[in-house]
């Protein structure tokens, strides 16, 4: 078929029917998510063929030319939140709006009962995400324009905070934001290297201190945190 036909229902299919051979997806819930939100509808004017290759798509390019935001790559996207496991009724807070894709996929996790908010720096990327999530009726998901290291105090606390850019640190703001049993899941960089780590929240007890215990990691690749 050529790539200039191809259907956004059938390339849609053929992507997640990849993500789950690979293995980057193994649990049922994330896999109807994946099947439930159309990544085209959050990619308009890129070619259907682009929109569901199992690659990042640029959406923001700096002066220089530097990517400053984009459309992750579906196979991070599916092991992060395999990693994050999000679960109905969650309270969710993502850093990186990017396209508003990622966000819609949690809000389908956690469902009605449940909230996502999505932060970012940039106010043209927010204004994409926020229309994009409304166009697809994800429009309870709450775009906020702001630095992701400070978090979204106003709307802690979260049963999940994940990054969907390249940290180097575990900020202040996201522990003081996070459920007692809360998980973070970040990709972060240390000794040349960007692995997504999912962390569960150990809060502290008599003679111990309040943890981040890491649970499972993986290599990855994201533009930098901006912030």
């Amino acid at each position: 078929m050529s790539t200039d036909t191809i259907q956004p229902d059938t390339a849609l299919r053929g992507l997640v029917d990849h993500l789950v051979g690979e293995g980057a997806i193994r649990t049922p819930a994330i896999e109807a998510a994946f099947r439930a939100v159309p990544r085209h509808r959050f990619l308009p004017g890129t070619p259907i063929a682009d929109v569901y290759a199992d690659q990042i798509v640029v959406t923001k390019r700096g002066s220089d030319g530097a990517p400053l935001s984009s459309a992750s790559q579906p196979t991070i996207v599916a092991r992060m939140l395999e990693q994050a496991q999000p679960q109905p009724g969650w309270r969710v807070l993502e850093i990186g709006a990017g396209t508003g894709y990622n966000a819609a996929l949690l809000r389908e996790l956690v469902g009605d009962a449940g909230q996502v908010t999505t932060i970012d720096v940039y106010d043209d990327v927010v204004a994409d995400a926020r229309r994009n999530l409304a166009g697809t009726g994800y429009d309870d998901v709450l775009v906020l324009t702001g630095d992701g290291a400070l978090g979204a105090p106003d709307h802690a606390p979260f049963d999940l905070i994940i990054v969907t850019a390249g940290a180097w640190d575990i900020p202040a703001a996201w522990w003081t934001q996070l459920a007692p049993t809360g998980r973070v899941v970040v990709p972060l960089r240390w000794r040349g290297l960007t692995r997504s780590l999912a962390l569960d929240h150990q809060p502290a007890q008599p003679g111990r201190n309040a943890s981040l215990t890491s649970r499972s990691m993986h290599l990855c690749g994201f533009i930098a945190m901006t912030g």
